[in-house]
């Protein structure tokens, strides 16, 4: 058995072969920009500040302009396909494929591992920032509402709906009120959303933060009480930990 969205995801080997292919763009999602200019896949456009808190929302996430005009500085084009990837668990990259369908853009893939299964793999890396050619690109698509559920809609969920917390057991249970790497001092309580199912990100990927296989996801699923005929809407503190790429 496959994943139900196999298409979403691209290996290191899939992309290291590609990396002259001026239809293929990527973009590395990342919070932390030193941390780009120490060593990014080559090509790589930086993009930070996917979810900024101080952003006026909901959500605290960019728009479509705003994702256009990132599209346009990693030189898009609407013959093209990006592929994005993320730092340290790959999280922000999925967070950065879910943004870009969410926003409207479809030619989008999620490098399956992200730089740790690069760097573990010992392909290239660059220093030098990337000069990809500007475009006019703009998304011109709606935003894709389907794969964003509402305070409201949460709350009128019916029975077979299950609500994911994609958070680390610690958040979940209350003990942390944010990752251990970000300050415990939040202007919210502990704990989880009543009746949330805790399966930490962490524990979706493989050591080399690959996915794991889908019947083991599936086994992992349904040991933690969400059934595969479950309607599910996951959650984490700032949506970044939720996008389970392949299942979905």
């Amino acid at each position: 058995m496959r994943y139900a969205n196999p298409d979403a995801l691209v290996t290191t080997e899939w992309l290291e072969g590609r990396l002259e292919d001026p239809q293929i763009r990527i973009l590395e999602v990342d919070s932390d920009p030193p941390s780009h200019h120490m060593g990014h896949l080559p090509g790589a456009a930086l993009w930070t500040g996917i979810c900024d808190p101080r952003r006026p929302g909901p959500p605290s996430c960019p728009d479509q302009g705003a994702v256009s005009r990132v599209l346009s500085m990693a030189g898009v084009r609407d013959s093209s396909t990006v592929v994005v990837y993320g730092g340290p668990g790959n999280w922000l990259g999925a967070f950065g494929y879910w943004l870009l369908k969410y926003r409207g853009f479809d030619e989008v893939r999620l490098l399956d591992g992200g730089l740790d299964k690069w760097q573990r793999e010992a392909r290239p890396l660059h220093r030098e920032p990337a000069s990809p050619r500007p475009t006019d690109f703009a998304a011109a698509a709606a935003d894709n509402g389907g794969l964003r559920a509402t305070r409201d809609q949460v709350i009128a969920a019916e029975g077979d709906t299950v609500l994911v917390d994609a958070r680390s057991a610690q958040e979940y249970r209350g003990d942390q009120l944010a990752p251990i790497h970000a300050s415990q001092r939040q202007p919210y309580p502990g704990g989880h959303v009543p009746g949330a199912k805790s399966v930490p990100w962490s524990r979706t990927t493989n050591a080399d933060r690959s996915f794991r296989s889908f019947l083991s996801l599936r086994t992992l699923f349904e040991q933690e009480a969400v059934p595969p005929e479950a309607r599910v809407i996951t959650y984490s503190l700032s949506g970044g930990h939720v996008d389970r790429i392949p299942e979905s």
